[in-house]
């Protein structure tokens, strides 16, 4: 994603540690873990354990409750803590809104995004760690302890380190956290089991039984499911800023697609609203296509109607044989059964990083909530 500065926190004199973190490649070598992100839709997770609260009013006292996480990027939450008798869902799903149900209001309440925003920053970064930092962003001595600072949209985010080259202590904004326990999750590379967070005087811990990687969430499963909240974020390319950059949406829209092969395009001079789409066969055939959304009566024209379809919108830098691969992939993994080809969409040869939408119309055996 973006640049990372490095800062180096003078401790005095102490002994001299040894291989201490100094560039990703170390920090993806102590999580066993592949130097840079996969390629795949199935980039989320799901964490699942107990989360317990200290209670100043109680003396020390301590109130703990199951907790079910799932993760969908830095601004995609869905939080489930729940006891034999009460449940609460916290739902996030961009920088400007979010959710709650309560025992007493189970019915969905719009609640401050800002509540849940720094906390889900930290978890995606540290989780993904050290994917969203660039190689050459480094700086280590050995008389120093390390601390990566990050860019973010709320701010200046800290990520400190131990010994072993794992992250230890998170900072942004009033929000504090300790991670450990790392050990190996499903489908997942070494993770931190046991989170620690500091707030305005307000205190948990999370000790996570399961924590699974790879799995698909649609962006309906972080909002409500009357919520008529935009279910799209355009976000702007910039590789030159970490907590910036654009991030992968996955979810179901609704698209019409009137067509006809490229070649027969040159009859219609007079049609200017035309797009270019490229259609992936099963077999892995290509195929471009010109689009339009007006309704043409000819005899090599083509129309889908409305239909429902599973679209990934990504930053990634890959082939439109490779997206449309790693897309049916997700969706035989979810159980999902694929018709007819993968579309996707034309981007400009330049230098720009450019969106790119891959579309796959599939049926549903089970919920649409993915994982």
């Amino acid at each position: 994603m973006g640049s990372c500065i490095v800062v180096a926190l003078f401790l005095g004199l102490f002994p001299q540690q040894k291989d201490l973190p100094q560039s990703p490649r170390a920090w993806a070598k102590a999580r066993n873990a592949p130097l840079e992100s996969p390629f795949t839709p199935s980039i989320h997770y799901r964490m699942q354990g107990v989360t317990t609260f200290k209670v100043e009013a109680q003396d020390g006292g301590q109130i703990s409750q199951e907790a079910d996480l799932w993760l969908g990027g830095p601004t995609r939450l869905r939080y489930t803590l729940r006891t034999e008798d009460i449940k609460n869902v916290f739902l996030l799903a961009s920088q400007k809104n979010a959710w709650v149900s309560t025992p007493n209001s189970p019915d969905f309440k719009k609640y401050p995004a800002q509540e849940l925003l720094l906390e889900t920053w930290l978890r995606w970064i540290v989780l993904r760690w050290p994917w969203d930092c660039p190689e050459e962003s480094k700086h280590q001595t050995e008389r120093e302890k390390m601390a990566i600072e990050l860019p973010t949209p709320h701010g200046t985010a800290k990520i400190f380190f131990a010994s072993n080259h794992l992250p230890e202590k998170a900072t942004l904004g009033p929000v504090t956290l300790y991670v450990k326990d790392w050990r190996k999750g499903t489908r997942a590379p070494l993770v931190p089991h046991s989170w620690e967070w500091q707030a305005d005087n307000a205190a948990r811990t999370e000790n996570f039984s399961q924590i699974t990687g790879h799995i698909l969430c649609l962006d309906s499963h972080f909002r409500p499911n009357e919520s008529t909240a935009p279910t799209w974020t355009a976000f702007r390319a910039s590789p030159n800023q970490a907590g910036h950059a654009p991030t992968d949406w996955i979810g179901i829209v609704e698209r019409r697609f009137i067509h006809a092969p490229l070649a027969r395009w040159i009859a219609l001079a007079g049609v200017s609203d035309m797009e270019i789409w490229t259609q992936i066969s099963q077999k892995g055939d290509a195929k471009d296509v010109g689009v339009t959304t007006q309704t043409i009566k000819s005899d090599w024209m083509q129309d889908t109607g409305e239909k429902e379809w599973v679209c990934w919108s990504t930053y990634v830098d890959i082939t439109s044989e490779q997206g449309a691969t790693l897309l049916r992939e997700a969706a035989r993994q979810q159980k999902w059964e694929a018709i007819g080809p993968v579309w996707v969409s034309s981007t400009k040869a330049d230098d720009r990083v450019r969106r790119k939408e891959f579309l796959l119309q599939v049926t549903m055996q089970g919920n649409d909530l993915g994982g």
